[in-house]
């Protein structure tokens, strides 16, 4: 469990680190990975990988000083991987569209991964990225 607790949290901190790059990233994912609940906006033709791999270009082009705080990272029964986080930052540039509103920003959300060879093969997750995009957008 350990190894696996310290790779998560590494590989948050590398989503927070905004010098690390789209293939920085792909490394903790399998080629084959699959995002069980892929995000609406995520163009059609992107790999679930690729999809996933964007939207962190998304947060980091919309959000400066942005952060995860890692709340709980706990091995299921099952031997999948819970993280339940905070996600904290400015809205300073555009964010799918939306245009920068300078205002400070937090989501909650869950993510559940199933690990192959030490790497991310499935995701589900919740997060409220209504509620987020409603903070930046709010008059």
């Amino acid at each position: 469990m350990t190894d696996m607790k310290e790779m998560i949290e590494k590989f948050y901190a590398d989503v927070d680190d905004r010098s690390k790059t789209k293939a920085d990233l792909a490394f903790y994912f399998t080629d084959t990975f699959k995002d069980l609940d892929r995000h609406p906006m995520a163009p059609e033709f992107l790999s679930d990988k690729d999809a996933h791999l964007g939207f962190f270009d998304e947060l980091k082009s919309g959000f400066s000083d942005f952060g995860h705080t890692l709340h709980l990272i706990e091995e299921t029964s099952s031997g999948k991987y819970v993280v339940y986080w905070t996600f904290e930052g400015t809205h300073s540039g555009p964010f799918f569209g939306t245009l920068a509103s300078n205002k400070r920003a937090r989501c909650n959300g869950i993510d559940i991964y199933t690990l192959d060879g030490g790497c991310f093969s499935e995701q589900r997750h919740a997060e409220d990225v209504a509620g987020l995009m409603a903070q930046v957008t709010a008059p």
